[in-house]
């Protein structure tokens, strides 16, 4: 039997992966769906840390390699982040990309890291309290 312990702890490594996949673990363990979302964010900013720490040598190795090619295919993606900037990137990376893969383009477009991981923490929060709020408002429709 798993122990309500080792359920919250779950939740937090998937949310370390995908917030997605986070919240619906929380809510089919039953867990209050408050915890469940301060679990599976925190696991996201997790991830968002861990691609930070790994992210920018990785980024400075592959520049190295091929500069010309990896600046030349992302035009379109710089025109956004020239019109949105970080706090846009990290506020819809989490619900269209990803947080990983959000905090991977800021990186990669030469975003600063702790405006990054401010940005993308007060996103994941946001979008973790939007993901169980409507996963819980839909488990209760079933329930009635």
């Amino acid at each position: 039997m798993i122990t309500i312990i080792s359920k919250y702890f779950l939740v937090y490594l998937i949310g370390i992966i995908e917030l997605w996949g986070a919240i619906p673990t929380g809510l089919a363990f039953k867990l209050n769906p408050i915890y469940v979302a301060i679990f599976s964010a925190a696991g996201a900013i997790t991830g968002v840390f861990l691609v930070l720490i790994i992210g920018e040598p990785l980024r400075k190795w592959l520049l190295s390699l091929k500069k010309t090619n990896l600046e030349k295919g992302n035009e379109k993606l710089r025109s956004i982040w020239e019109k949105y900037g970080i706090p846009g990137l990290c506020l819809i990376s989490p619900f269209l990309l990803g947080a990983h893969l959000g905090t991977a383009i800021g990186i990669t477009l030469g975003g600063k890291k702790f405006i990054i991981i401010i940005w993308m923490a007060v996103s994941c929060l946001l979008w973790s309290g939007i993901f169980t709020f409507s996963g819980t408002m839909g488990i209760s429709i079933f329930h009635r």
